[in-house]
């Protein structure tokens, strides 16, 4: 990884939330509060500093081999761990000009389930 670039991993086992839940929208927000705690608390303990534009690659690793859609699981849990990110001021905000661009992944299985955001420091937009 280069000086411009950040893996953050957010401890394994956490609750993920879902494009596809149509759940009551109580444990639906404190899932995404969790998310967006642990995406705080794992960005300051890699002590990624202030950066004026990034490009976020998310990557959630699940439990187990179950089919998943990149922009299903992916897509809203990172959604919440880039909210952290803003939390902990690395990032004023997480829409353009700050965020350049957002892709999702599915990677390999991991024990309990893993969502990493791979941040890249972007040149500011003119």
């Amino acid at each position: 990884m280069s000086e411009h670039e950040w893996e953050i991993a957010l401890p394994a086992g956490l609750p993920v939330v879902s494009l596809n839940d149509r759940g009551h929208w109580g444990p639906r927000y404190r899932r995404g509060l969790t998310l967006r705690q642990a995406g705080f608390a794992a960005a300051r303990a890699a002590r990624v500093p202030r950066l004026r534009a990034i490009s976020v690659r998310v990557t959630y690793h699940p439990p187990d081999r179950r089919r998943r859609d990149n922009d299903n699981i992916a897509a809203a849990s990172g959604k919440h761990a880039i909210d952290g990110l803003v939390d902990a001021r690395i990032i004023p905000d997480d829409r353009p000009p700050y965020v350049t661009a957002i892709t999702h992944h599915i990677g390999a299985v991991r024990p309990r389930g893993q969502l990493v955001l791979h941040i890249t420091e972007q040149p500011p937009e003119e």
